[in-house]
């Protein structure tokens, strides 16, 4: 089943990442927006996937279909609306601080841009992303575990809009910190 699509709403130009939330998706699943097939479709877990919005060419609310591997599938009708104008501004990313952070994760970054909503949507690689939002210009968040490399960072507001850095983010191996040591001086012979 099909619970629910984030945003509900987007320009008919497309490229709008959005989440599905529902029951038995599966890593080799087809979306349908109408009879136009996703064509980049990021399987999270077995109840959410990312999905790329296609181009549409009018404004008009469309059913979502989705077809797992197995062949069952599922409808969530009207569940997205396609808009040919959209009157307030995209969210823009103008840097993230820092720009690279630990495989193991637990790095505190930030986001600066402008026309950040709270109801915006943060992917990091495409996985969506949970954050603290202080202000329409900075949010906040935990890194989370990956492997290491550049990956891309993308904010999705709720009208639709999406802005990514691609490899915005790089993932590295970070070797120890030495902060002390003790004794600080000893005999040039060692020991």
């Amino acid at each position: 089943s099909i619970l629910s699509m984030s945003p509900t709403q987007g320009p008919t130009s497309g490229g709008t990442l959005g989440i599905l939330t529902g029951n038995g998706f599966t890593d080799q699943m087809t979306v349908f927006f109408e009879t136009i097939p996703i064509q980049k479709i990021w399987f999270i877990n077995s109840n959410l996937v990312v999905i790329e919005v296609p181009p549409y060419t009018k404004s008009k609310k469309v059913d979502i279909i989705a077809i797992n591997k197995y062949g069952v599938s599922a409808k969530l009708e009207k569940g997205y609306e396609y808009l040919e104008s959209i009157s307030n501004n995209p969210p823009l990313i103008n840097n993230i601080i820092p720009p690279e952070v630990s495989i193991e994760g637990g790095d505190t970054i930030n986001i600066h841009g402008s026309n950040i909503t709270s109801k915006s949507l943060l992917f990091i690689d495409y996985n969506p992303q949970p954050y603290n939002f202080i202000n329409s210009t900075n949010i906040e968040f935990i890194s989370p575990a990956h492997k290491s490399g550049a990956v891309d960072v993308c904010i999705t507001n709720e009208f639709g809009q999406t802005d990514c850095i691609n490899n915005g983010l790089n993932y590295i191996l970070k070797g120890p910190i030495i902060n002390q040591i003790i004794p600080s001086s000893g005999s040039i012979e060692g020991g």
